[in-house]
């Protein structure tokens, strides 16, 4: 434990240049104080996930962005990673008793089989090896450790591609399930569902999407979102009615969740 925790203060002490360099983290530091007033799909995924747990040991939240509460025993501790080291600011200001590490999921600085239990929500998906990061997962859980995680999948937010914003092109169910088709892994759940959030108005469903860190762009285009001006918003505003319900302007996502236990 105490190795643990040493490896990751040295982490967090070292970790702003790290950050810099990373346009993936530099959107989701931006992002660190408005992504509580956003998160709409990210709190209903996290609840979800963590449901039932009995989380214990050392556990990691992997892309941790502002810190999840989580109900452990006081000899458990939370370690947080993400590659966003203004996420980790505002999370340390909120969960003293965490320790915050930044670093990419992809090559995790933490010792082999030190890991009771890595959870991770809507964060895996932006690895642009997502293979990688389940390998090190694997590296290091203990045996028996378990790792419990929500994936955004491909065909999400068509209702965007719908008013001409493009979208990211995210992972199939069969990519996200093939990482653990090893004999280090025992498979526990495999679920693909849609999770449909409503929003009052279009101005708001765009914030859930930028005010936690990502993008959207117009299709065939290299810029950020832009309004050249009132025609272009009011053009926008009018397509978006066209796709209102009774409960609001809908925005879909796929997510696939995992749980499985390190067998190997």
């Amino acid at each position: 434990m105490r190795n643990i925790v040493m490896l990751a203060e040295k982490w967090s002490c070292e970790s702003q240049s790290f950050a810099e360099h990373s346009p993936v983290s530099k959107g989701f530091s931006a992002a660190a104080k408005t992504y509580s007033s956003h998160n709409v799909v990210q709190t209903i995924c996290s609840s979800e996930l963590i449901e039932g747990l009995n989380l214990q040991g050392n556990i990691v939240d992997l892309g941790a962005g502002p810190g999840t509460q989580y109900h452990v025993n006081p000899a458990s501790s939370v370690l947080c990673l993400d590659v966003a080291f203004g996420m980790l600011s505002f999370l340390k200001s909120k969960f003293p008793s965490y320790s915050p590490i930044n670093a990419d999921a992809q090559s995790l600085p933490l010792l082999s089989e030190s890991i009771d239990y890595i959870v991770s929500n809507l964060a895996l998906q932006w690895c642009s090896d997502y293979k990688s990061a389940i390998d090190e997962a694997q590296r290091v859980l203990t045996h028996g450790g378990e790792i419990h995680l929500n994936l955004v999948a491909n065909n999400s937010l068509p209702e965007l591609k719908a008013l001409g914003f493009s979208v990211n092109q995210f992972r199939e169910l069969s990519e996200y399930q093939q990482a653990f088709e090893t004999s280090n892994w025992k498979v526990l759940e495999v679920e693909l569902s849609k999770k449909v959030v409503y929003f009052s108005t279009l101005k708001e469903l765009l914030y859930s999407i930028k005010g936690v860190g990502a993008s959207v762009k117009f299709q065939n285009s290299d810029s950020q979102v832009q309004i050249r001006g009132r025609k272009d918003w009011d053009k926008l505003i009018k397509l978006s009615k066209q796709q209102t319900t009774k409960r609001g302007l809908p925005l879909t996502y796929e997510i696939v969740r995992i749980r499985a236990k390190k067998i190997g």
